[in-house]
């Protein structure tokens, strides 16, 4: 009996000891986390040639971090688009040392009319012949965009076919209009003509993509 009673005072002294240790008084388990969500599969269109394709120009991913030791940042990697899909990775860390990936699909449509869509700065000349000049000259900007058809561009307000070269088929737009456009490289030339013979009004525009 006297045995056992110096045992159960044994694990009770063993026990008040480990609770009242310095090293376990007030101790907190540090704990951190980060995740990071990818935008969704997103579709682009690209000249026939793969292209270096900038991540700045995707959506931000979305990031939730657990970490009271300061905040987090992220980094996409540059990569040539391929036509087809591409794999881009989003990869977050944190201050607390934790880091997060994710993976989205980028699939690259190969349309000719790419390299031609932007807004190009410029100066327009115009001119008149027996009729008003309706058009001042001017420093102006031309915006380029796809067309609503296959082969078209939509420059300014004038839907207009080109080859993969960046030259108008069809040079006359409606009746009494003519209408030309041209690209070389990052360069546009574009040639607009109002009226009829000896009565018309003719602007000719230059310019830079920006």
């Amino acid at each position: 009996m006297k045995r056992t009673t110096n045992l159960l005072a044994l694990l009770a002294a063993l026990l008040q000891a480990a609770c009242t240790s310095p090293s376990m008084i007030g101790k907190v388990e540090e704990t951190s986390h980060i995740s990071i969500t990818c935008p969704a599969t997103m579709q682009v269109k690209i000249p026939f040639s793969a292209v270096m394709f900038d991540t700045s120009a995707f959506p931000d991913p979305q990031i939730i971090s657990e970490c009271d030791e300061g905040g987090y940042s992220y980094t996409g990697t540059n990569t040539m688009l391929q036509p087809g899909p591409n794999t881009f990775t989003y990869t977050a860390t944190n201050a607390c040392g934790d880091e997060s990936s994710c993976t989205f699909q980028v699939i690259a449509e190969v349309d000719f009319r790419a390299k031609f869509v932007g807004t190009y700065h410029g100066y327009r000349d115009c001119g008149a012949a027996n009729q008003p000049q309706n058009h001042p000259d001017q420093v102006m900007d031309f915006v380029v965009d796809y067309g609503n058809k296959p082969n078209y561009l939509l420059v300014g307000s004038d839907q207009v076919e080109v080859d993969s070269n960046g030259t108008s088929h069809n040079p006359t737009l409606g009746s009494y209009r003519m209408y030309g456009v041209g690209f070389n490289g990052d360069s546009i030339y574009v040639y607009q003509q109002w009226g009829t013979i000896n009565t018309h009004e003719t602007c000719e525009f230059r310019g830079k993509k920006q």
